[in-house]
């Protein structure tokens, strides 16, 4: 099964979109992460524009430990049934509300 996703790192699979440079994974010249990186620490706007972002993926994950919920995945999941959004949602209504 090969399966295809338009990023790669955590933070912009999280986010639904790309929010930290991608460069993995990358066999090319440092060049480009170079630039990345320059444009990062100078661009005050680019900056908080992703500390933003970041800031707002932590909020929807603080507190809430993943072993909890990736256990009652799992027993859905040995049991034969669907893990849906609706059950992901449901999971953590249950254990952090």
């Amino acid at each position: 099964l090969v399966v295809w996703a338009p990023n790669l790192l955590l933070p912009n699979i999280l986010a639904g979109k790309r929010i930290v440079p991608e460069f993995v994974p990358y066999a090319g010249s440092a060049q480009p992460i170079i630039a990345a990186a320059r444009q990062i620490l100078e661009d005050a706007a680019i900056r908080c524009q992703m500390e933003a972002e970041l800031s707002r993926i932590h909020a929807q994950f603080f507190g809430r430990d993943p072993a909890i919920i990736s256990a009652e995945v799992a027993a859905v999941a040995a049991r034969g049934e669907s893990v849906t959004n609706e059950l992901l949602d449901e999971v953590v209504r249950t254990n952090y509300n």
